[in-house]
């Protein structure tokens, strides 16, 4: 059995990587805002803000200039509040009589 070379990314590359990928996840969370509501919603925004949490994590790893290391590490705080938020809303959203199931008469989104 032949292994398979693994590719090196070298730290010149992460930060398209992330930007990459942060494009992917913005786009991800608009989405979600749009086709989801109430406690599916809110549970899906927060593991995608704690996934955009990761990334800024990744981009912090990879960066040397401490200008942008720093926004890097101002963006993931945001991003793990922001995600706590959505967290605590799906728990709000979960204790409503009606589940925070929009379909069975709850509230909007």
């Amino acid at each position: 059995m032949k292994a398979t070379p693994t590719t090196e990314i070298t730290a010149e590359e992460v930060p398209a990587m992330v930007d990459a990928a942060l494009d992917r996840l913005r786009a991800e969370q608009k989405r979600a805002c749009q086709l989801l509501a109430d406690a599916p919603k809110c549970r899906r925004l927060s593991a995608l803000y704690e996934q955009e949490a990761r990334l800024w994590t990744l981009l912090v790893q990879h960066t040397a200039e401490p200008v942008y290391r720093r926004a890097a590490i101002e963006a993931e705080f945001t991003a793990r509040a922001r995600a706590r938020e959505y967290a605590n809303l799906t728990g709000y959203w979960s204790a409503r009589p009606d589940g925070g199931d929009c379909a069975a008469g709850g509230g909007a989104s």
